[in-house]
């Protein structure tokens, strides 16, 4: 299973408290809300919404939407 942009789009949204436009090639830098402490509120809002969780390694590779979306279709694509 593949996370959509648009759910990443509300995710992101209610990590950040304000409307990202992001796409697979967006990265940390390119929203500057996207920062050290909005990062663990993002790694929680995509916890919760997938019910995933995340290893320290991998919310530190999590530095674009590609990574996070990488990363996550691996953990989605896991038999429960």
């Amino acid at each position: 299973m593949k996370p959509t942009i648009s759910e990443l789009q509300q995710v992101f949204y209610n990590a950040l408290g304000k409307k990202a436009t992001i796409s697979e090639n967006t990265v940390k830098k390119d929203l500057p809300l996207w920062d050290s402490i909005n990062h663990i509120t993002l790694i929680s809002e995509l916890q919760e919404h997938y019910k995933v969780s995340f290893t320290v390694s991998e919310i530190q590779r999590i530095d674009s939407v590609k990574a996070l979306v990488d990363i996550l279709e691996k953990k989605l694509d896991k038999p429960a």
